[in-house]
């Protein structure tokens, strides 16, 4: 089985270059949207856009029980897009903003309306 290459790879080397969008950033993007297309997964990730929050308080906010919000934040996690941090008993989750700071150019120059010719 061929092997796909890692979703951390791809979300953070595009900010690795400017200018012009390459097939890096068409990568990143597919990822990207990849990883958002399940609705559960990006209720939670919106979730944790205002603060960290551990699995119990991200599944009582979006209604879904423990094991699949642990689920989903782990998929999250692998990708880059989610860091952890532990405090006891708890671990706790919130964005990681470098991976977001380096996706989002890539994202503006795919979809920027400017950008698209009549």
């Amino acid at each position: 089985m061929k092997r796909r290459p890692d979703a951390t790879e791809e979300l953070t080397c595009c900010a690795v270059h400017g200018g012009a969008e390459t097939i890096t950033d068409l990568q990143a993007i597919t990822c990207l949207c990849e990883l958002m297309c399940d609705p559960n997964r990006l209720r939670i990730f919106a979730s944790l856009r205002s603060g960290e929050r551990c699995v119990q308080d991200i599944g009582f906010e979006v209604g879904l029980p423990q094991n699949l919000v642990s689920h989903h934040l782990s998929v999250l996690r692998e990708a880059g897009l989610v860091k952890t941090r532990r405090d006891g008993h708890w671990v706790c989750y919130s964005v990681n903003r470098d991976v977001l700071a380096a996706i989002y150019p890539a994202l503006k120059r795919v979809f920027d309306p400017d950008r698209v010719r009549a």
